[in-house]
């Protein structure tokens, strides 16, 4: 007999019963994260000051050059593939 192995909920707990259809679970998790980023977003304290402003006095008198340009998934592919493993490994690796 093979084992299927899952690597995503297959049902939650939430308001008092267990959700277990994947629309549902969408849902669910759709509302636990929306509202997690609101409660985060409620703790930032209000800029009073244009934040670009504490940047370019930090990048002053520096010369520093960043771009993003178009890569090909074989070239991030190979890339990670030569890292090195730090630590213990924690999710899905498809590599």
């Amino acid at each position: 007999m093979t084992e299927r192995i899952v690597d995503h909920p297959t049902q939650l707990f939430s308001n008092g019963h267990f959700v277990n259809s994947p629309s549902k679970l969408a849902t669910v998790m759709n509302n636990f994260f929306v509202s997690k980023v609101k409660l985060l977003q409620g703790k930032l304290p209000l800029q009073s000051k244009d934040p670009l402003q504490y940047l370019q006095k930090c990048m002053s008198g520096k010369t520093a050059r960043f771009e993003l340009r178009q890569v090909h998934p074989d070239e991030v592919m190979s890339i990670l593939r030569s890292l090195k493993t730090v630590g213990q490994l924690v999710g899905i690796s498809l590599m």
